[in-house]
């Protein structure tokens, strides 16, 4: 298996397609209003795992400017993150999310989150790597301008532990920034 990170805009036509392929399969679960209001917020990137010439998994980065409690700081996350069934039980999911997060921390993010449905085990994964859930809800803005809430969001420090410790544990409002969706 060979792994590569390529910015968005560098993503080629053919992995594109077998990209939406691995996320019909992996995502089928995910109501399409989901999909079409809530996660639109465009990454920065993937790292992209390749079996010969084919993507067979991958995992999303996204970087913005947000706010917590009156401090400013650089919110992040990993998103996306699929494999094809025949491909899982191998470790690729760690390994992909592992280079993620090591991505976030080289371009300086604060603070990661991302969101998993609490009733897939895929959240296990996350708490492995250091990932906690929010005990409320987190704050976003939908691809209409609406404010809308989720209540699987998972916090890790990045650069800033002592931030990513303060927003698990006190109750100020977790908003995803003015930049609409979220990952």
């Amino acid at each position: 298996m060979e792994i590569k990170f390529l910015h968005t805009e560098n993503i080629s036509v053919k992995e594109d397609k077998e990209i939406d392929e691995i996320y019909e399969i992996c995502f089928a679960d995910v109501p399409d209003e989901n999909c079409e209001l809530d996660f639109v917020d465009v990454s920065l990137g993937k790292f992209l795992m390749f079996d010969n010439d084919k993507v067979v998994g991958c995992v999303s980065i996204h970087k913005r400017e947000s706010e917590y409690d009156g401090e400013e700081y650089i919110l992040a996350g990993l998103g996306e993150l699929a494999i094809l069934p025949k491909y899982r039980g191998n470790g690729y999911g760690k390994v992909l999310s592992e280079k993620a997060i090591e991505k976030l921390y080289e371009i300086s993010c604060d603070v990661a989150c991302l969101c998993v449905n609490r009733k897939h085990s895929a959240y296990k994964l996350y708490q492995l790597l250091g990932h906690t859930f929010l005990q409320r809800d987190a704050y976003f803005i939908d691809a209409l301008g609406k404010e809308k809430t989720n209540d699987s969001v998972m916090i890790k420090g990045i650069k800033n532990k002592q931030l990513a410790n303060k927003i698990l544990n006190t109750n100020y409002k977790f908003h995803y920034g003015k930049d609409k969706g979220y990952w």
